[in-house]
């Protein structure tokens, strides 16, 4: 949820309307965004070579042109100017408006009451905005201007990012176009835009201290519960309220260090994926078939590839009615948070534990195994696992026996890597399970590997490429001497690295055809893309 612009005194006349400023102009358009409904899907997919009507998606934004980070000199009390169209509280005074107002909180409540921004919003805006307006007061009476409504407004939501938000990183994560963003140290900042553009971003506390402070501080409260952040817990992964993934390490590296994987398209769907290069129409009809008739799915990829934005997509073409467990060690899908696009979700969040408990586990843990154990008594019809990385895989392969589809992600450079990957994954979790039962288990419960390429040439002026480059099949061989695993390329790697149907046809075509597919799609002439790709190194040639 996104709070609620917190409270100042009205503006004068002749100001104009904060409403204007850059500050909030992107939580308006994200609001704008969320509040788009998808199109109704029929069930029966287009045929290869009609005209299908252009769907009603939004488009991807075109990237903001980075604000200049140098600071310029000082301007009233409370305020540094970076530029002429940002304004940058003073950090220190946001800090002390931060602790006067918890304490305030604190002495209104019963004790022990956890903030929380939807119960007790309108009291901290009242808070803020007197605290703030009795700040302007003490600096005037000591002989500096008053505080300008521009400025009380940017401390106002500053100090509300302290509380409820990601604090001095809220305005980065508010920025348009950012994918990445790397911090090593509370000054050493770094942001990785979608295109490939890499910045130095602005300091995000005054001191390490600060950082580790301003991270415990959003760890109390998570959106999923409290965690701890200390030198008994040196690592944190969590969600931020955007939906963005957090990860950091402190006590183990020379300075804090933060990465956060910020999800620029959260509400997608097939056909914003195809607006934007990903797929093309043959794709789009293959994979909403597959998913409908209920195949088990991996999406396969090297980081960066758009894996989870691709299985956000792939979800999207169910019927809404379909009861859906999203099963991950932080909520990056957030199949639960649209209930427009799915209205039966239960989805899960792994826990750590604490303390080692009398049978040697962590006490409150909650792993993913045990987690994918629980949701086969939710009534669920697929089951989706945000990322397979260790056990897991054997108790979502499991799952699979017992008829429901599923879903899920895995990092791996081919759709045959990715099969290879899986296998150690098995024999690992399990050691009394050799390779050749473990390929067998794979080749009876996966049915479809979807791959996603990423091609990156920001550094010959290019741009960056995200596209599916191969789908594979995989059946149980009958070869009791070779290979359990008989896989067959429906689509694999053209000129250009993009997926294009081979001409040959999956054995569970059939199922796919009663879902709507049309078999014409799977022919190399329909399944051709559109535009040439962009590629300043053409694949296997060299820079033109």
């Amino acid at each position: 949820m996104t709070p609620k612009t917190p409270k100042v005194d009205p503006a004068p006349q002749d100001q104009a309307s904060p409403t204007s400023l850059p500050l909030f102009a992107a939580r308006a358009a994200s609001a704008t965004q969320a509040a788009r409904r998808p199109q109704a899907r029929g069930l029966a997919g287009a045929a290869p070579g009609r005209p299908r009507k252009a769907a009603q998606v939004s488009r991807p934004q075109p990237v903001a042109e980075p604000a200049r980070h140098a600071a310029a000199e000082a301007g009233a009390a409370g305020v540094v100017q970076v530029d002429e169209d940002a304004i940058v509280p003073d950090y220190s005074e946001v800090q002390a408006v931060r602790k006067t107002v918890t304490e305030a909180f604190q002495a209104r409540v019963s004790a022990g009451t956890a903030l929380n921004a939807d119960v007790h919003g309108d009291m901290m805006r009242d808070l803020i905005a007197g605290e703030i307006a009795d700040y302007s007061n003490r600096i005037v009476h000591a002989g500096q201007p008053a505080l300008s409504y521009d400025v009380r407004r940017a401390m106002a939501q500053a100090v509300w990012d302290a509380l409820f938000g990601a604090g001095r990183l809220q305005p980065l994560l508010d920025r348009e176009g950012i994918e990445n963003i790397e911090i090593e140290g509370c000054d050493n900042v770094w942001l990785q835009f979608a295109d490939g553009r890499l910045e130095r971003g602005p300091a995000v506390a005054d001191t390490d201290e600060q950082l580790i402070a301003d991270l415990q501080q959003m760890a109390r409260m998570s959106v999923t519960g409290e965690k701890d952040f200390s030198i008994a817990t040196k690592k944190l992964r969590m969600t931020l309220p955007d939906g963005s993934r957090l990860a950091a390490e402190a006590w183990i590296t020379p300075r804090p260090s933060v990465t956060i994987r910020k999800h620029r398209f959260v509400d997608t769907d097939l056909d914003q994926l195809q607006s934007m290069g990903s797929i093309n129409d043959a794709l789009r009809e293959f994979i909403a078939a597959a998913v409908r008739a209920g195949k088990t799915i991996v999406i396969a990829g090297d980081p960066a590839a758009g894996k989870t934005t691709l299985a956000r997509a792939v979800l999207a073409a169910l019927d809404p009615s379909i009861r859906i467990a999203t099963i991950e060690a932080q909520y990056e899908l957030l199949m639960h948070q649209m209930p427009h696009r799915h209205h039966r979700v239960w989805a899960a969040e792994a826990q750590e534990g604490g303390e080692i408990g009398a049978d040697g586990k962590p006490i409150g843990e909650m792993s993913l195994i045990r987690l994918v154990e629980l949701s086969l008594q939710k009534n669920v019809q697929i089951i989706v696992v945000g990322e397979v990385v260790g056990d897991e895989v054997v108790a979502m392969l499991e799952a699979m026996q017992g008829g429901r589809a599923s879903l899920s992600t895995m990092h791996a450079s081919s759709a045959r890597d990715t099969v290879d990957r899986m296998v150690t994954l098995v024999t690992r979790a399990r050691a009394n399970v050799g390779v050749d039962y473990a390929r067998r288990l794979i080749a009876q419960n996966v049915d479809f590997i979807v791959h996603c390429a990423y091609v990156d040439e920001h550094h010959v002026g290019g741009g960056v490429h995200r596209f599916i480059d191969q789908i594979y099949e995989l059946t149980l061989s009958g070869n009791d001497e070779g290979d359990p695993i008989s896989y067959t390329a429906v689509f694999d790697r053209g000129a250009d690295g993009r997926a294009t149907a081979t001409g040959d046809d999956p054995e569970c075509l059939r199922d796919l055809e009663r879902y709507g597919f049309n078999r014409g799609w799977l022919t190399p002439t329909a399944s051709r893309w559109p535009n040439a790709l962009d590629l300043k190194i053409p694949m296997g040639g060299t820079l033109r």
